[in-house]
C-alpha cells in the first residue's frame, strides 16, 4: 500500500528501491542502511499517522492565534497584542518544522544500531543525484533567474569601473555555473552519467 498524500512524498524520497529492499538515507550526505520492504512500509505508515495528527495540532494552533489577533487586545487586557500574535505565529511555525523534521528522522533514530549498507556519496554524487531529480524547466528558470538576479546589480553602473567590474565578474561566473548545470543535466539524460 503506498500513500498518495503530498506530505509524505520528502519522507518516502529517503528511501531508495535496492532490489527487494531499500537503502534508507536521512540526508544525501550520509551512509545509506539497508532496510526491508515491510519495515520501510511501517515506518511510511507510522509518518503519515503522526504527520496527519501534528498538522491538525498546527492547524488549531494557527487558528487560535488568528482569532487573537482579530479579536479586541484592549478587551482582553494584553498591552502588546500585536506582538503576542507574532511571537503565537513565530512560535507555532518553529514548532512545526522541528516537529516535521523530528518525525522525518524517526527511521534514523530506530536505525542507528545498524551497520551501513555502502560507503557516503561523494559531493558529485549527491550534486548529480539532485540534478537527476529536477526537471528542465526547475534547471533552465533557476539558472536564469540567477544570471539575470546578479547580473542586473551592474545594469545601472559603470560595468568597467568599480563595483560594476565586480558585478560583471560575478554575473560571468554565475552564467558558468549555470551552463555547468545545463551541461551536466544533458549527460544525465543522455546516460553518460
Amino acid at each position: 500500500m503506498e500513500i498518495e498524500d503530498p506530505t509524505v512524498q520528502p519522507f518516502l524520497a529517503q528511501f531508495e528501491r535496492d532490489g527487494a529492499d531499500y537503502l534508507y538515507r536521512s540526508a544525501a550526505a550520509l551512509q545509506p542502511i539497508r532496510v526491508t520492504a515491510a519495515e520501510r512500509q511501517a515506518f511510511v505508515e507510522e509518518f503519515a499517522r503522526r504527520a496527519g495528527s501534528v498538522k491538525w495540532i498546527l492547524i488549531g494552533g494557527i487558528v487560535i492565534t488568528t482569532l487573537f489577533m482579530f479579536a479586541d487586545m484592549s478587551i482582553l487586557h494584553v498591552p502588546h497584542g500585536l506582538e503576542f500574535v507574532l511571537a503565537a505565529y513565530a512560535a507555532t511555525f518553529v514548532a512545526g518544522i522541528w516537529f516535521g523534521e523530528h518525525l522525518r528522522r524517526a527511521p534514523e533514530r530506530a536505525l542507528r544500531d545498524r551497520i551501513p549498507s555502502l560507503e557516503r556519496l561523494n559531493w558529485f554524487q549527491r550534486y548529480q543525484r539532485t540534478l537527476a531529480t529536477r526537471t528542465w524547466r526547475e534547471v533552465l528558470v533557476d539558472g536564469l533567474f540567477l544570471v539575470f538576479l546578479v547580473g542586473s546589480f551592474t545594469a545601472y553602473r559603470d560595468p568597467v569601473a568599480g563595483w560594476g567590474r565586480v558585478g560583471l565578474a560575478a554575473t560571468a561566473i554565475v552564467f558558468v555555473l549555470f551552463a555547468f548545470n545545463v551541461i551536466q543535466k544533458l549527460l544525465i539524460v543522455r546516460g553518460r552519467r
